[in-house]
């Protein structure tokens, strides 16, 4: 079976990296893209997506909201019981993320970075 799933729209809120209450060491970030579809309505499709480890650390360090953002990862579909019945929910596990589109001046440097790493960050990004 093949679950893939490549989408490219522009980030709904900047993603913010968080720590797994059950395990210290488990990073994810959880956020929206909105991907305008191509009709004459000028229709948009929102995707809930949840990256994982080194994944959601990129995301979260280096795209901010309204930048550009490639994914691909795989669609899970959630049904939840409520007191009017099912709820059916989407979200997209992202496995690899790409910049696309235009250079973000604000994603030029990451948002969060140690003090002994910002000279050896700015000679990788500035050689």
């Amino acid at each position: 079976m093949l679950n893939s799933f490549t989408v490219q729209g522009n980030l709904v809120e900047t993603p913010v990296l968080t720590t797994a209450k059950n395990n210290p060491e488990s990073t994810y970030c959880s956020f929206t893209i909105a991907c305008n579809r191509n009709d004459k309505q000028g229709s948009t499709d929102y995707f809930r997506c949840t990256a994982f480890g080194n994944v959601a650390a990129f995301i979260a360090n280096w795209f901010v909201k309204g930048q550009q953002i490639l994914l691909t990862g795989e669609v899970h579909i959630n049904a939840v019981q409520d007191k009017n019945g099912k709820k059916y929910y989407t979200n997209v596990t992202v496995k690899t993320a790409n910049f696309c589109g235009h250079k973000s001046k604000s994603a030029a440097v990451p948002k969060i970075i140690g003090p002994d790493e910002t000279d050896q960050a700015f000679e990788l990004l500035f050689d």
